[in-house]
Parts: C-alpha cells; structure tokens; sequence
C-alpha cells in the first residue's frame, strides 16, 4: 500500500511543479512588426534630465551603466522574449569648464584606449549633426555587435546617447539602426 501512495504522490508533486512554472513571470507579447514599431504616431514621450525624447510604447526605462561609456544614467528597453530585446541608454554629463564638447570626446576616447587591446581602440570621433544638435559619434568594438554613442550638445549640458546592434533581436541590424536614429532624431532640449 505504501509503495503505491509514493509515486501517486511524485506524479502529483510533478504536475504542481509544471503548473508552477508556467505561471511564472509577466507573459511578453510577441514583436510588433517592424512598420508598426517605426509609427511615431503611437509613440510616448519621455522626459530625461534637461531633455524630451520620443519612444515607441510598452518600454521599460531603468537605471543603468552605459556598456561602453561607463556613464551612469538610464537605459530604455523593449523585451520580446527571452535574450531578445532593444536597449538605447542615456547619460547626461555637465559640461565641462575647461573643455568644449569635442575636446571631451576626444580626451574619453584617448583615456578608453589606454585600457584596450589595439584591436579594439576607438577611432577619433566624426562630427556631425543629430536633431539639430551639434553631435560627436564614437564607434565602439563589442565583437559580434555594431555599436554608437552619440554625444549632443545641449544648452543645459551635454547628452550621451549609446545603443548596439545585436544578432539575437527580432529586427535586422539595419531596422534596429533605423530605430534608434529615428529615437535619437526626436531628442529635444527641456523648454524647446
């Protein structure tokens, strides 16, 4: 009698367990598609120190340590499933008082450089222009991803924006950089 009430109760222990495991954790909604994502119509702002941005929704925005940079601010992220998502982070730095924003640039890559194999160290930085902002990119070597930062010029400081390209999102590297410059082109200063 004993014997048989031992496996009823490992088959019942073991069907608990699996009801268990499917019930954890939030359920992600698949990928939208990548032309419904790309609709600024259906975007949010969101408001960053001394900055607006516009984003598409279902975003989570969480403290974070740029990957590159090391700079401490914020990282947006859009989960799709397991080790599949989007990130942009941003960190908002003062300027500096002996500095303009390009000699910045220039003396954080030649910094990052001493602490890189040769292979990996930055080139110098292209100036450009990003939503109408004077702006600086960086292009970082992550190995099998494609990575930028941007640096802006705002009035009330400067703005470093980072995102990479990576293999396992549901978007190609060419929708993902897409994405992300259409984010980044939305970026105002507070008060404009």
């Amino acid at each position: 009698m004993r014997l048989r009430t031992v496996p009823a109760i490992l088959v019942a222990l073991g069907l608990v367990t699996c009801k268990a495991r499917t019930d954890q954790g939030p359920r992600l909604q698949p990928p939208p598609s990548f032309e419904s994502l790309m609709d600024t119509s259906r975007w949010s702002a969101w408001q960053g120190p001394g900055f607006t941005i516009s984003h598409p929704t279902n975003v989570t925005v969480l403290p974070d340590t740029d990957r590159f940079s090391g700079f401490v601010g914020t990282a947006m992220r859009w989960d799709f499933g397991r080790y599949q998502w989007l990130r942009i982070a941003f960190s908002t730095l003062r300027p500096s008082p002996t500095k303009d924003l390009g000699h910045f640039v220039d003396s954080t890559r030649v910094a990052r450089n001493t602490d890189l194999d040769p292979d990996w160290r930055l080139a110098p930085a292209s100036p450009m222009s990003l939503a109408g902002l004077r702006a600086f990119e960086l292009r970082p070597n992550c190995g099998d991803c494609v990575a930028y930062e941007f640096y802006l010029d705002l009035p009330t400081g400067w703005v470093v924006a980072s995102f990479s390209l990576e293999q396992n999102a549901p978007y190609t590297y060419e929708q993902q950089e897409a994405l992300y410059r259409r984010i980044l082109g939305t970026l105002r200063p507070s008060g404009s």
